[in-house]
C-alpha cells in the first residue's frame, strides 16, 4: 500500500487553534482532520499485536544524526538550548529508541562542511556495518535556527532542498527528519501530495519513505523556554516518548503517538507566550503496513506510574533541578507510564485549584507510583520570569508571587548572636527581608538586599541581592545571586549567578553562571557558565561552558565554547576553542595545546618516516580539529652522523578534500652524539611542510621539505657536536659560546 501526505501548517493554523480550544484531538496532525483515525479508530489500529509489533521493532536498525545549533550568525539571537535539545532526544533514542551509542552522531554547532561530512559519515557506518537484508531506519534531529529557505549555521544558509538530498541519499528504508526550528514548516511543503487516510498507523520497519516532522509552520518562531531549559517542541517530544504520549497503554510509543503529544501541548504552552502560538507539521511519504514504533517502554529497568486518580499539570524535575518531564493528565483518566533514569525526582502537580508536591525515588527495575496519598499541599513559590515566559510561567507568577507578597516583612537592619538572639528572631511567622545584616555567629535570613556578613555561617534562604560574607560559609537559597558572595570555607550558591562568587575552600552554583566563579580549591556550575572559572585546583562546568575555565589544577566540562588552559583539560563533548595543558582530551577540539592531547574524533595516529636527520622515525599523534601534538623518538644508527633523539612538536592540520591534505608542524629534539653520551649534547629545531594522501581511512602516505637548526650552547667548554643523519652541507656555524647549523632537509613516511 502506497502513502502519499503533504500538509501545509499555515492554511491548517486557525482551524488548528478552534480545533485546540474545542478539545478535538484530531487537529494534532494540521489538516489530518478527517484523515488521522484517532480516538477508537486509532486505539483499534495500535492494539493489534504486540508480539508481532516488537518482532517488527527488533527486526530493524535504527542510526541517529543529532544537530543543535544554538548560533545562527551576527544578525540572530544566540540560542541557549539547542544543544541540550539534542542530548536529550539522543538520551532517548539511546535509552528506549533501539539507537545505540555507536550509531549515534552529534555535532554541536557545525559548520554546513560539517553537516555534509556527518551524513557521509552515517551513510559509510550504514554500508560497513549492517548485515545483508537487515532493515535500516534513520533519524534526522535539528535543533537551531532556520528561515523559510532552509537551516542557518553561524549566519550560512543550507537551502530545504539540499538538506532533502542529503537525507534521501543515507541508505535507509525509513528515513526520519525532525526540525526544531523557525519557519520550519516550509521543510514540509511539497507539491502534488495526496492526502489520504492513516498514514502513521500504516508504517513499520518493513516500509520505504520518510517522515519528516517540524516543530513550526512556514511562517512562525519555534520558542524555547528558560523554565523547561530547551525548545517547547522537543520538550514535549521527548516527554512523550518516554511514556506520556501512550494512549492506548501498550507500553509502545509510537510515532502518532508522540507527534500527537507534541503537536498538542506545545499549541497549548505557546498560546499565551510572546512569541505566539507555535504549530507543528508534517510530510510522510510511506509504503507499507504496521506501526511504526519509536521508543518501547516494556522492558525499561526504572519507571514511574502517575495513579489514575492524580490529575492536573505534572511537573517532574530531577536532583538537579532540570525538568524532566512535563504533562497533563485527566483526574481518573487512566494511569500513565514514564520512563526515567534512576534518581530521586521532585513532583509537583497543580490540579487548578492547589499546589502539590511529593519526592520520590525511581529505583533500578522497580516502578516507582505516585497517588495522592504521596502528594502533600505546598504554597506556591515565588517565580521570576526569565526570557519569554509561557502559560506556566503566568499562572504561577499570577497565584504564587501574590500569596508570597502577602507573607513577607521589611527588616531594614539585622544584628544578632545566633537565628533566635536576633532582631530577626523577634517576628514569627512572615518571611524577612533584609537591606544589612550582621551576625557573629550563624545567621539565617531569607532575603538580602544590601550587605551580609557573618563570623560564622550566612544562610540565605531565598536570594542575595548585593554582598554576602561568611568566614566559616555561606549559602544562598534557590533564587540566587546577584552581586557577590565570598567565604573562607564553602560558598554555595542554589541559583543563578550573576556576579560573583568566591571562596578559599569551594564555590558551588547549582544553576547557570553569568559572570566570575573564583576558588583555591574547587569551582563547579551545574548549569551553562557564561564567564569564568578560576582555581588552584578544580574547574567543573556540568553543562556548556562560554568562556574561559582557568586552573592550576584540573578543569571538566562537558560542552566548551572558549578556552581551557589548566594542567589537565577535559571536556565531554565539543570545545569550540582552545584547550592548554599537559593534558588535554576532548571529544572534538579546534585547538588542543599540550603534551598528550588525545580527541575522541581526531583519534590517535602513528607515524613512521625516514629523514635526512634520522634514518629511523616513529611518533605518536594526539588530532584535534585544526591542530596536532606528536610524541617523538628517532635513530641514525652508523657513520659521522651516528645519533639518537627524542622531542615533541605542535603542528596545524588541513584538509584539502577527502583524501589530500597539509600538516605544518615545529618539533624540538634533544639530540644525542653517538650512543654513548648520556646526556643530550644539542637541540635539534625542524620545521615541516608535509603533504599527504589518505590511501585508506586509517593508513595515509606523505612527505614534504623540512628547515633544521641544531643548537648547541657553552662551545668553548664542549667540542662541536656532529650534525646528525645523512651529515649533507651546514651553514652559519659560530664558535663561541653559542652555536648554530642550518640546513634544508626532507621527510617521507607513513601514517597509521
Amino acid at each position: 500500500m502506497s502513502i502519499t501526505i503533504s500538509t501545509i501548517s499555515t492554511i491548517s493554523s486557525a482551524v488548528c487553534s478552534a480545533l485546540a480550544r474545542a478539545s478535538l484531538p484530531a487537529c494534532a496532525l494540521g489538516l489530518g482532520v478527517a484523515m488521522i483515525p484517532f480516538g477508537a479508530q486509532a486505539s483499534e489500529k495500535e492494539a493489534s499485536s504486540d508480539d508481532a509489533i516488537a518482532q517488527q521493532y527488533a527486526g530493524a536498525r535504527r542510526f541517529a544524526l543529532m544537530i543543535g545549533a544554538n548560533n545562527g550568525g551576527d544578525d540572530r539571537t544566540e540560542l541557549r538550548y539547542a544543544g541540550t535539545d539534542a542530548r536529550s532526544l539522543s538520551k532517548v533514542l539511546k535509552e528506549i529508541g533501539g539507537v545505540s551509542n555507536s550509531d549515534r552522531k552529534s555535532l554541536l554547532d557545525p559548520t554546513p562542511q560539517e553537516l555534509r561530512a556527518g551524513f557521509l559519515r552515517v551513510a559509510q557506518a550504514i554500508r560497513d556495518s549492517v548485515k545483508p537484508g537487515e532493515k535500516v531506519q534513520f533519524v534526522f534531529y535539528y535543533s537551531g535556527h532556520s528561515d523559510e529557505q532552509g537551516l542557518l549555521l553561524a549566519g550560512e544558509l543550507v537551502k530545504y532542498s539540499e538538506l532533502r538530498k542529503l537525507i534521501q541519499d543515507v541508505p535507509a528504508d525509513v528515513r526520519i527528519g525532525i526540525l526544531d526550528s523557525c519557519a520550519s514548516g516550509a521543510f514540509t511543503r511539497l507539491k502534488g501530495g495526496t492526502k489520504r487516510s492513516s498514514f502513521l498507523a500504516q508504517a513499520s520497519p518493513s516500509v520505504k519513505g520518510h517522515a519528516y516532522l517540524t516543530s513550526s509552520s512556514a511562517d512562525e518562531a519555534a520558542q524555547e523556554s528558560d523554565r523547561i531549559g530547551g525548545s517547547f517542541f522537543t520538550h514535549y517530544l521527548v516527554t512523550g516518548l518516554r511514556g506520556a504520549a501512550d494512549l492506548n497503554r501498550d507500553r509502545l510509543i509510537t510515532l502518532n503517538e508522540a507527534y500527537r503529544f507534541a503537536f498538542d501541548e506545545t499549541l497549548a504552552r505557546t498560546q499565551s507566550t510572546q512569541g505566539g502560538a507555535q504549530h507543528a507539521a508534517y510530510d510522510i511519504q510511506l509504503a507499507g503496513t504496521g506501526d511504526l514504533v519509536m521508543t518501547d517502554l516494556r522492558d525499561t529497568s526504572a519507571q514511574l506510574e502517575i495513579k489514575r486518580e492524580v490529575g492536573g499539570r505534572v511537573f517532574i524535575r530531577d536532583s538537579q533541578g532540570n525538568l524532566t518531564a512535563e504533562l497533563y493528565k485527566e483526574p481518573g483518566g487512566g494511569a500513565v507510564l514514564l520512563a526515567l533514569e534512576p534518581g530521586t525526582y521532585a513532583i509537583t502537580v497543580d490540579d487548578g485549584k492547589k499546589i502539590w508536591r511529593a519526592d520520590l525515588t525511581v529505583h533500578e527495575g522497580r516502578k516507582a507510583e505516585l497517588s495522592p496519598g504521596k502528594l502533600s499541599v505546598v504554597l506556591a513559590e515565588a517565580t521570576v520570569t526569565r526570557g519569554a515566559g509561557d502559560a506556566s510561567d503566568a499562572h504561577a507568577k499570577d497565584t504564587a508571587e501574590t500569596k508570597a507578597k502577602d507573607d513577607v516583612m521589611i527588616v531594614p537592619f539585622n544584628f544578632g548572636i545566633s537565628p533566635m538572639l536576633s532582631i530577626n528572631g523577634i517576628h514569627e511567622g512572615p518571611r524577612i527581608y533584609n537591606f544589612m545584616n550582621l551576625n557573629i555567629g550563624l545567621t539565617v535570613v531569607d532575603r538580602i538586599y544590601g550587605f551580609s556578613a557573618s563570623l560564622g555561617g550566612n544562610i540565605i534562604s531565598e536570594e542575595l541581592h548585593g554582598v554576602g560574607v561568611g568566614l566559616g560559609f555561606q549559602s544562598v537559597g534557590p533564587g540566587g545571586i546577584k552581586g557577590f558572595q565570598g567565604s573562607v570555607g564553602l560558598a554555595y550558591n542554589g541559583g543563578t549567578l550573576d556576579g560573583v562568587q568566591h571562596a578559599v575552600g569551594a564555590a558551588i552554583t547549582k544553576g547557570d553562571v553569568h559572570g566570575v566563579q573564583v576558588a583555591s580549591g574547587l569551582t563547579l556550575a551545574r548549569g551553562t557558565v557564561n564567564g569564568v572559572q578560576m582555581a588552584a585546583g578544580i574547574n567543573l562546568s556540568n553543562t556548556r561552558l562560554n568562556g574561559a575555565q582557568l586552573a592550576v589544577g584540573l578543569n571538566l566540562a562537558k560542552d566548551v565554547r572558549g578556552a581551557q588552559v589548566g594542567l589537565a583539560n577535559i571536556a565531554a563533548g565539543t570545545v569550540k576553542g582552545i584547550q592548554i595543558g599537559l593534558f588535554n582530551y576532548a571529544e572534538e577540539a579546534d585547538v588542543s595545546i599540550g603534551l598528550i592531547t588525545p580527541t575522541k574524533k581526531g583519534g590517535v595516529w602513528a607515524d613512521v618516516w625516514f629523514s635526512d636527520n634520522q634514518a629511523i622515525n616513529l611518533a605518536v599523534k594526539f588530532r584535534a580539529k585544526h591542530t596536532y601534538t606528536f610524541l617523538a623518538g628517532g635513530v641514525h644508527p652508523g657513520g659521522q652522523g651516528a645519533s639518537w633523539s627524542y622531542g615533541l612538536g605542535l603542528g596545524y592540520h588541513a584538509d584539502f578534500n577527502e583524501r589530500l591534505y597539509l600538516d605544518l608542524d615545529l618539533g624540538t629534539w634533544a639530540v644525542h652524539d653517538g650512543f654513548t653520551a648520556p646526556l643530550p649534547k644539542a637541540q635539534l629545531s625542524s620545521l615541516r611542510a608535509l603533504i599527504g594522501v589518505h590511501i585508506a581511512r586509517r593508513f595515509a602516505i606523505w612527505g614534504g621539505p623540512t628547515m633544521n637548526a641544531l643548537w648547541q650552547l657553552n662551545l668553548n667548554n664542549t667540542p662541536a657536536v656532529d650534525r646528525p643523519g645523512l651529515g649533507w652541507v651546514t651553514n652559519s656555524y659560530v664558535e663561541g659560546r653559542a652555536g648554530i647549523r642550518l640546513w634544508p632537509g626532507f621527510a617521507v613516511g607513513l601514517e597509521f
